[in-house]
């Protein structure tokens, strides 16, 4: 089928024209800040064409003298899914990149990162060595906290595969990687209709004990307000 010439392979590793479809969200990101980058983006990252993509995006935009500086990036991958940081901690600049991914055996409640052999591998970790980027690797446990934040304090309604990227820059804030005050885009990969089955095992629905009505008051009927609590 793939020698078929009426056939187009959309694979992430193979068909280059996908990369140059998501590095058009480099320059989206450029012209909301009035041509200015921030200091980081953080991409959750599965196969890697989207983290391959911002790059090439921010590379050609600061090629041609439209902006000023680079962003650096920041791969957010789950815990059980994290070939690319694995291959990134293990080759430094002082070594070739590998040619093949590290196999892993993905379980993940993050759907869209669950892969065992990231189809654009390479293209990733280059890109993390052109923007001097890096990886950070989370836990479900993490990822479904920062579900319910996203949810909760911003409104915010992602699959978890987003959540996991809010969850690596929590990480990264904690430990100082990324200084508070720096000027941080996150990408919002995908809405939480995007897989709600994942969302709703992350999140806890909320639950309200109402207290009974005043003895002699039915429904309708005016008497003390009587509060409620909810979870």
């Amino acid at each position: 089928m793939a020698d078929d010439a009426l056939v187009c392979c959309r694979n992430t590793g193979v068909n280059p024209f996908t990369r140059e479809g998501k590095k058009t969200c480099a320059y989206e990101i450029a012209e909301a800040m009035a041509w200015h980058v921030p200091d980081w983006v953080v991409v959750p990252t599965g196969d890697g064409n989207i983290l391959s993509g911002i790059a090439a995006g921010f590379l050609d935009l600061f090629a041609l003298g439209i902006t000023s500086a680079i962003p650096r990036l920041m791969a957010a991958q789950a815990k059980s899914a994290d070939s690319i940081a694995r291959d990134w901690t293990t080759h430094d600049e002082t070594v070739a990149l590998p040619v093949s991914p590290t196999a892993v055996t993905p379980n993940t409640v993050a759907d869209s990162l669950s892969v065992s052999r990231p189809r654009d591998h390479f293209a990733a970790l280059h890109a993390l060595r052109a923007t001097r980027g890096t990886c950070v690797v989370v836990s479900d446990e993490r990822i479904a906290a920062a579900s319910r934040t996203l949810a909760r304090r911003f409104g915010l309604w992602y699959e978890p595969s987003t959540a996991a990227g809010y969850a690596a820059l929590q990480a990264a804030l904690a430990s100082g990687r990324i200084q508070m005050g720096a000027d941080v885009v996150l990408l919002g990969t995908g809405s939480g209709l995007k897989s709600p089955q994942c969302f709703d095992s992350v999140t806890q629905p909320s639950v309200c004990v109402l207290a009974g009505l005043p003895e002699g008051h039915g429904p309708g009927e005016r008497g003390p307000l009587h509060r409620g609590a909810c979870s």
